[in-house]
């Protein structure tokens, strides 16, 4: 009798982790389901990496692609799509994404199996109601993707470490292949990776299989080497974006990413990865015993994975030198959370119940945390276009602010109506850095615009703006200026610029036309703050044609 006690117990915990655990399941896939339904039109990273992905040829995908920040499996990807016939609308590109948030949530499960877990909980609980993992991993980037290969990968190195055949090598290398081509970042996690793997083989006397665990990676490496010429290239106008490393405004974005529950989303996170890399790393104080299992060394990997792939991004970070934003972190939250799954698991199996309870009403705050916060969309330039479409004139002319929403406006936007950005740029397909930089080292950059501004008021025509200037200063007679770059005091970085052409910009419309008029063609929608854009219409010429 006193041994049919504790094997009730043990099925009554199994059952309730698995009925929460498929609870937190359903409850993310309806949160994904209703980012589908709400998300509305492209924004301009993303339309940006549709152009891309379905120019002509695959031989100019692969010329043009340094003006992404990816490799090529999430454009081929994406091209496949649509070659389908299923990427003809944002409805239907939506519905990728969809397809690669669902797919995250099935690599959970499998890598739960495969790490040997009854449930993967703690990766649910951390990740699937996250609303930064289901807002930007469903997002046409490569991130999400990049998330499903990465947790796809951890559970792969691993079996390869219990059972190192040929296949299951192979098996692992292909994967860690894949999650390269991904996202260039997932080659410091990699590494992480199979230094874990390698580290524990050495600690149990495995030499042969800790040198071969960390050849996994080599395929990974060897397929960004054709990268690398291309990318040192792109760095000629990738430094125009470049701010150096931000500390403080890298650990806001961060912070943002993990904030789901707000104010306890973060806390949570950082508690388990310092409870996670204690339990982890405290095995190595325990005495190995022959008759010990390898298997009982996962969190110890896990421990060792998780610093490592820390200290990798935040290389990785630091030298890309650009202004992060909380999509930059879902790579890195999908590593973490495997990793602290890896080291827990087995302790949460065997906790009291109070501990389930906590996991499944945090996953629950989270849960309703997102679904007050999912029904978002990420832009309105989908109604702008909408709207010009039916009321700008042949003749009127559309101006674009900043430069960079003119990916956006050109993917929605399909008539001959005039259009131009500030400045003016000669392809608006994806974000033409290179193009920019000319004309940041021009003297007057604004002054096809104007131009063509003076010439639609003169000549009775409406002038369009999409995009809110910044205001002027109080008692401000003249806007602002800069020298041509890099004679700023900014360097090469664009904000400044971009700033002070809004500026100027306001001054000549303010000169230039008769009357303003704000437009209002937003709907009863929440909007992401990245891409929400006012329409002011300005008429009437106040002053006689520009000249010299």
């Amino acid at each position: 009798m006193s041994e049919t006690v504790p094997t009730k117990q043990r099925w009554s915990q199994a059952k309730w982790e698995t009925v929460i655990a498929i609870s937190i399941t359903v409850a993310a896939v309806l949160l994904h389901i209703l980012f589908l339904t709400d998300a509305g039109g492209l924004w301009r990273d993303e339309a940006g990496g549709v152009h891309l992905a379905t120019l002509p040829s695959i031989s100019e995908v692969w010329r043009e692609l340094t003006h992404d920040s990816f490799p090529g499996l999430y454009p081929m990807l994406l091209r496949c799509w649509s070659g389908l016939g299923l990427g003809s609308s944002d409805f239907g590109l939506r519905c990728f994404g969809l397809l690669v948030g669902l797919s995250l949530l099935i690599s959970v499960w499998w890598n739960a199996r495969t790490l040997g877990f009854r449930t993967p909980l703690v990766t649910l609980s951390l990740l699937s109601c996250n609303l930064s993992i289901i807002q930007w991993g469903d997002s046409l980037r490569a991130y999400g993707i990049g998330c499903v290969l990465m947790v796809l990968c951890v559970g792969r190195v691993w079996d390869y470490v219990m059972h190192p055949t040929l296949a299951r090598f192979s098996i692992a290398s292909l994967v860690a292949l894949l999650c390269a081509q991904s996202l260039y970042q997932s080659a410091f996690l990699i590494a992480a990776l199979c230094l874990g793997a390698c580290l524990i083989c050495f600690r149990r006397s495995r030499s042969k299989t800790g040198l071969t665990s960390l050849m996994i990676g080599a395929p990974a490496a060897l397929s960004l080497l054709p990268y690398l010429k291309p990318l040192k290239a792109s760095q000629k106008w990738w430094i125009v974006e470049k701010t150096g490393f931000n500390p403080l405004m890298s650990w806001n974005t961060l912070v943002t990413a993990m904030d789901t529950p707000m104010f306890l989303g973060s806390v949570i996170w950082i508690v388990s990865f310092l409870i996670a890399a204690f339990l982890g790393f405290a095995m190595f104080e325990k005495r190995l015993s022959r008759r010990d299992e390898l298997s009982s060394d996962l969190p110890l990997f896990g421990a060792i994975a998780a610093t490592g792939g820390i200290i990798g991004y935040f290389i990785f970070v630091v030298n890309a030198g650009l202004p992060t934003q909380p999509w930059y972190w879902l790579l890195l939250l999908a590593f973490l959370a495997v990793c602290i799954e890896t080291i827990l698991a087995k302790r949460l199996e065997r906790s009291p119940k109070p501990v389930l309870i906590f996991v499944a009403l945090f996953a629950c705050l989270s849960f309703v945390t997102t679904l007050s916060q999912i029904n978002c969309r990420l832009t309105t330039m989908d109604q702008v276009a909408d709207y010009l479409k039916k009321t700008a004139g042949p003749d009127d002319l559309i101006v674009v602010y900043p430069w960079y929403c003119g990916v956006s406006f050109d993917h929605h936007y399909r008539v001959e109506t005039n259009w131009t950005t500030v400045p003016e740029l000669s392809d608006h397909r994806f974000h033409r850095y290179d193009l920019l930089k000319e004309k940041l080292q021009e003297t007057e950059p604004l002054r096809a615009v104007t131009e063509r501004i003076q010439r639609t008021l003169v000549s009775g025509d409406n002038v369009w703006l999409v995009g809110g200037l910044p205001e002027s200063e109080p008692g401000e007679t003249r806007p602002p200026t800069l020298p041509p770059a890099p004679d700023a005091p900014s360097g090469w970085y664009d904000e400044p610029y971009n700033y002070v052409w809004g500026r100027q910009l306001g001054y000549f419309l303010q000169l230039k036309a008769n009357k303003a008029e704000k437009i209002s063609v937003e709907e009863h929608f929440r909007y992401t703050r990245y891409e929400q854009i006012p329409v002011t219409k300005f008429t009437g010429a106040t002053a006689s044609p520009f000249t010299r």
